[in-house]
């Protein structure tokens, strides 16, 4: 068996990231690199906690409420309207289903169009 210097072994403990990470020495370099320095408590935003019945609050849950009608009530009239009112067909009645979820699956691409 050859024997290894200790500058071989050296070499061999700053390559391996697992011994090197626990040697290092730990300069609180994430105290001045975290995003919410100034703001109590670590909020994300100024100005404390949402009042639940304010207008703001109001208008978060109705809109909740409109994307669960959106997302749950208009796909569920498909089989009272499209088969049994409009005597449709299994596939056709599947292609509506395809064209209610489309919007939703395209919704990130239509954010970022708006946001740019």
């Amino acid at each position: 068996m050859a024997s290894h210097s200790n500058k071989e072994a050296a070499d061999l403990e700053e390559r391996v990231s697992y011994i090197h990470s626990n040697t290092a020495k730990d300069d609180n370099g994430y105290v001045e690199a975290k995003s919410p320095k100034d703001l109590e408590e670590g909020a994300l935003a100024e100005g404390g906690a949402l009042n639940l019945f304010s207008r703001e609050a109001f208008a978060l849950f109705v809109q909740y409420g409109a994307v669960g009608i959106m997302y749950n009530i208009i796909p569920a009239v498909q089989y009272p309207i499209f088969n049994i009112y409009l005597n449709l067909e299994g596939y056709q009645t599947s292609s509506y289903r395809v064209l209610i979820v489309i919007g939703w699956s395209f919704k990130v691409f239509f954010g970022m169009l708006s946001d740019c």
